[in-house]
């Protein structure tokens, strides 16, 4: 009985966060956000509305919910094609504490290698390693073929062969010709 009504409550709010986004009122939106507990499935069936406003918007929004509830694959790249660079948007996300996950870093990976900004996907690359989400090793030789080759070469050639960067093994660069 406890449990259907705390499901209540949170429909209740999600709607009327819906309701605020709609009218698009997003300032309402954060103040209900920052009272009630979301999730993931809550934030999912927002998020249309959510993308419908500026990214410094969305991001305050988003910023408003549990790290756990929010879609961040849609979110970044929402945030990335609508203005916000880089910087600002991994500024954020480490502040949210969520770069440990290789699935928060990879739109943002993915995004510095189509924009062509290498300092910043090099970062992410080692950032990656650090996490554990790309070995020691498999970063290295990574390395030595973008100094050989050239990084636009080298992650040209694997985003060619739907190969994504934060999966990155030893085998698959032995695979691969950047010839």
């Amino acid at each position: 009985r406890q449990m259907c009504i705390r499901d209540r409550v949170s429909t209740q709010s999600t709607g009327i966060v819906g309701a605020s986004l709609g009218l698009g009122r997003w300032d309402i939106a954060c103040e209900i956000l920052s009272h009630t507990k979301v999730t993931k499935q809550d934030m999912v069936g927002l998020w249309s509305s959510v993308a419908s406003l500026q990214w410094e918007q969305s991001l305050r929004v988003i910023s408003m919910c549990p790290k756990y509830a929010v879609p961040y694959e849609e979110f970044i790249g929402h945030l990335l094609t609508n203005g916000c660079d880089l910087v600002t948007l991994s500024e954020f996300l480490e502040s949210a504490k969520v770069l440990g996950d290789p699935s928060v870093v990879a739109p943002l990976l993915k995004e510095a290698s189509r924009v062509e900004n290498w300092p910043f996907a090099l970062r992410c690359m080692e950032h990656l390693v650090d996490i554990g989400s790309v070995s020691v090793m498999a970063h290295k030789t990574f390395l030595h073929l973008c100094d050989k080759h050239t990084i636009k070469k080298v992650v040209g050639t694997l985003n060619d062969k739907g190969i994504p960067l934060q999966a990155l093994t030893i085998e698959v660069l032995e695979e691969c010709s950047f010839e």
